[in-house]
């Protein structure tokens, strides 16, 4: 009961002090050390494992795993390999309703704060000329929906990773785990956010220009890729048309295939380092090294471009979460409290499948931020989660309950600023939200009892 007590208040601490602007970093370290004075480890006890804790090589692999994504997700981005994927992709796709959802999917494969509102200005214009007429609630729906259906998976998210240091799981299992969810969460959109919508082509997409360099022009998709056949009004009076279609039928086909070698360039990094990890069974790290090292030695001639790309890993936010959650952990460990929880419940009369649910979901909700929830949730569930590969359906329960929650945070930004950006009823848009997050949970309550 003691220990119970004690990991609850230095949770709410937690909570208090994010809600007071505190940097999540921070206020997990202060927490970190109320919990051990108020579970009565004496100054010794909490200097040593305050130390052993922030020293550990577990800690400085998680620093190094995160520092070297953001460093891939920095190169990326100055080697403008995701505006690549963007722009080919609407050049390629002739049905607006894929275009819509693959816009923000797209931009969904890089983490960064508030992409919503980068992927909504797309989204507008995928819907195409008639988009106007589109409820405002469901083209928000759909951006903020599909912005984040790799968060469960890629290990670009800090989540993802921190879910396997901490759980201690292999991270290819979980990813291919997740993937699951992932698959549901794309199936899951469809109903909510395309039914009434017709297939029709979307607004403006990009192709290469003739020069087949970086360069890109604007054409209308309705001319770019479906053929640029003369008319009947051309046709008359003109010899040699017959010739003129097979040109432009080669032409057609030289620049599908120059817009599809543009949009593989773009997201060959992330496939490279998904396959590393979940097929030759590559620590992240590693693998997150291999692609980074290679991504710059191929781009040595746009040196001008990614110079100066590491300044963004140095963020001071990064480390100080890193080092506030792996003391928390340790502070917990150090003071009994994960093996005193499963009693406490059991007396409770509450069972232990559930509470991979009942904790990790309220965080989500409470602060709208998916490491967050992670950091300070999944450290109390460790005790719940079961030997072996069940251990896996746990950890699956939990996180989808804990990012659920983030979905539907009214803390979270990308939510408001969808909302924002498209005029949308936030109300409306939770509306949309609750069948599609309710597929979701179901799914995972259901795999956590058959993985």
């Amino acid at each position: 009961m003691f220990q119970f007590v004690a990991a609850v208040l230095s949770f709410v601490l937690v909570l208090i002090l994010i809600r007071r602007k505190v940097d999540l970093g921070f206020a997990m370290m202060l927490a970190a050390f109320f919990l051990g004075v108020a579970s009565g480890l004496g100054p010794a006890r909490l200097v040593n494992t305050a130390v052993s804790s922030v020293l550990s090589l577990e800690t400085l692999n998680l620093a190094l795993v995160l520092v070297l994504i953001l460093l891939l997700e920095n190169v990326m981005d100055r080697l403008g390999l995701l505006d690549r994927m963007v722009s080919s992709l609407g050049a390629l796709v002739m049905d607006r309703r894929i275009v819509m959802a693959s816009l923000p999917a797209l931009i969904g494969f890089l983490p960064s704060a508030g992409g919503a509102l980068f992927s909504a200005p797309m989204v507008e214009s995928a819907a195409g000329p008639d988009g106007e007429h589109l409820v405002p609630e469901k083209k928000a729906f759909i951006n903020y929906w599909y912005r984040h259906i790799w968060e469960y998976t890629l290990p670009m998210y800090p989540a993802v990773v921190l879910s396997s240091r901490i759980t201690e799981l292999p991270l290819g299992q979980i990813m291919r785990v997740h993937g699951l969810i992932t698959a549901v969460a794309i199936l899951a959109g469809i109903p909510f956010a395309f039914v009434g919508l017709d297939r029709r082509p979307s607004g403006t997409g990009t192709v290469p220009s003739d020069t087949g360099k970086e360069a890109v022009e604007q054409v209308s998709l309705g001319e770019g890729l479906r053929g640029t056949a003369p008319t009947d009004t051309d046709k008359e009076g003109k010899e040699g048309t017959g010739l003129k279609r097979n040109a432009d039928l080669k032409e057609n086909s030289r620049v599908r295939r120059l817009v599809l070698k543009q949009f593989l360039g773009g997201v060959l990094p992330i496939i490279a380092v998904i396959s590393l990890v979940v097929v030759f069974n590559l620590e992240i790290t590693l693998a997150a090294a291999i692609v980074l090292i290679s991504l710059i030695l191929t781009n040595l001639k746009s040196w001008e471009k990614i110079r100066g790309f590491h300044h963004k890993a140095w963020a001071p936010r990064l480390f100080t979460l890193v080092i506030g959650l792996m003391l928390f952990k340790g502070m917990i460990q150090a003071a009994g409290t994960a093996e005193a929880l499963p009693g406490f419940f059991s007396s409770l009369g509450i069972p232990a499948w559930i509470l991979p649910f009942l904790i990790p979901f309220p965080v989500g909700l409470l602060t709208g931020y998916s490491p967050a929830v992670v950091a300070i949730s999944f450290p109390l569930i460790l005790p719940f989660l079961p030997s072996g590969s069940g251990a896996l359906g746990r950890e699956l329960l939990a996180y989808v309950a804990g990012f659920t929650g983030v979905l539907l945070s009214p803390t979270h930004l990308c939510l408001l600023l969808t909302a924002e950006y498209f005029r949308a009823d936030l109300a409306a848009v939770y509306r949309l939200l609750l069948l599609p997050v309710g597929i979701l949970m179901a799914t995972a309550f259901l795999l956590s009892f058959t993985l």
